[in-house]
C-alpha cells in the first residue's frame, strides 16, 4: 500500500486544512504555487463551504499559512463570481494576451481548460484578471474574454447545430474515432 501522512491536530486526529468556526464542511479545489512580489512561493486554492451537498454557504480564495500549517481564507467571493476563482485541476503554460504577447497563465481543467488567469500572485486573487474561452461570431474563431462565462460542450452543440460555428473549429465536443 501506499503510506500517507497527514497533518494532526493536538489530539492526534486529522487536521482541518482551512478550520473556520462557521458550520458546514470546507472543501478546497485549483490548488496551485505562484511567487508573490518578494519572489515567495505562495500556495492559493480556491474553497468552498457547504451545509450540505446542494447548499454552498460561501465560497473564496485561501492561502497556505506555513507557520499555522493550514489554510486560511484571503477573500470572500460573493454567488455572482460563478467561475473567476481556481478550480479543479490547475496546469500553467504559456499563452498569448489579447495583444498577442506571450505569457505564463494557469489553465483550470473542468474538465476542458476553458478558464485562465494570469500566472501571478496578484492576478489569482483578482476575479477581474480571470478570462474565459468563448466563440467570437464576429471573427469566427475562439477567443479569450473576461465579459461571460466560458464556454461549455452544450453552448457548443448549440452553436454548431444553429450554424454559429463550423463543426470543424468545436473544441469541447467528443467523437468516437471510430
Amino acid at each position: 500500500g501506499i503510506h500517507f501522512e497527514y497533518f494532526t491536530d493536538e489530539s492526534g486526529a486529522v487536521a482541518k486544512m482551512i478550520p473556520v468556526e462557521d458550520p458546514g464542511m470546507v472543501w478546497l479545489f485549483g490548488l496551485l504555487t505562484v511567487k508573490d512580489d518578494q519572489g515567495t512561493e505562495r500556495m492559493l486554492a480556491h474553497y468552498s463551504r457547504w451545509k450540505d451537498l446542494s447548499n454552498r454557504l460561501e465560497h473564496g480564495i485561501a492561502e497556505w499559512d506555513e507557520d499555522e500549517q493550514h489554510f486560511r481564507r484571503t477573500a470572500v467571493l460573493g454567488d455572482e463570481f460563478t467561475w473567476q476563482y481556481p478550480q479543479n485541476n490547475t496546469i500553467r503554460a504559456r499563452g498569448r494576451d489579447a495583444d498577442g504577447a506571450e505569457r505564463d497563465y494557469f489553465y483550470f481543467a473542468t474538465p476542458h481548460c476553458v478558464t485562465r488567469v494570469p500566472a501571478t500572485y496578484g492576478d489569482v486573487q483578482n476575479t477581474s484578471s480571470y478570462e474565459s474561452l468563448a466563440w467570437s461570431p464576429e471573427t469566427n474563431s475562439h477567443v479569450w474574454q473576461s465579459d461571460a462565462p466560458p464556454l461549455t460542450q452544450e453552448a457548443e452543440a448549440k452553436l454548431i447545430r444553429d450554424g454559429k460555428m463550423p463543426k470543424a473549429e468545436a473544441r469541447l465536443q467528443i467523437t468516437d474515432v471510430q
